[in-house]
């Protein structure tokens, strides 16, 4: 069974309820978490201080006063039987286009549920709606499960650059187009 409330999609799976959720300020604290232990393998940088900046321009509204090339910024969470399982963080780019950075599935939740496709399927349906002509993302390839994920949804390698965003990580930028 699905429901779809705004911006809220509850889905009933095995008598598990998940629902697609956008972020509330108590979810802060579990976002910075998820965000430092799926991130620092992979990227350089102050990753609590990254999800801060995120989130604050999600709950300020989708406005990034940093963010020169993007016009919203919007943060949603995944949960099963209410507790957080997963996130996303849509960036809208004034090219038409919308950045998935970061899709995060809580460790103990990979896996289960198909949160990932999920989150992913979300994404699309928000970029359709606001006339989105692409999505992308860049992962790293060392992070094969994510890399996997990916491609197997369809997105297509665009390019790739070395120790862009952390030495001896290679970053490869992925596009999937049209959505």
């Amino acid at each position: 069974m699905q429901k779809s409330n705004g911006q809220t999609k509850e889905i009933i799976v095995n008598s598990v309820n998940i629902e697609i959720r956008e972020a509330l300020d108590d979810d802060f604290s579990w976002i910075e978490e998820v965000m430092q232990h799926a991130l620092e393998a992979y990227y350089g940088g102050d990753h609590r201080a990254h999800a801060k900046r995120i989130f604050d321009a999600h709950i300020k509204g989708g406005v990034d006063h940093l963010g020169f090339f993007s016009f919203e910024q919007r943060m949603f969470i995944a949960e099963v039987d209410g507790e957080r399982a997963g996130m996303i963080h849509l960036v809208g780019k004034r090219q038409s286009t919308y950045k998935i950075s970061p899709l995060i599935v809580a460790p103990e939740f990979q896996g289960r549920f198909g949160l990932g496709s999920r989150l992913l399927a979300y994404a699309e349906s928000y970029a359709r709606k606001h006339q989105a002509h692409q999505l992308y993302c860049t992962v790293a390839e060392q992070n094969v499960a994510a890399l996997q994920f990916f491609l197997r949804k369809g997105f297509i390698r665009a390019g790739s650059s070395d120790s862009h965003y952390k030495s001896g990580v290679t970053e490869t930028m992925l596009y999937q187009a049209p959505i």
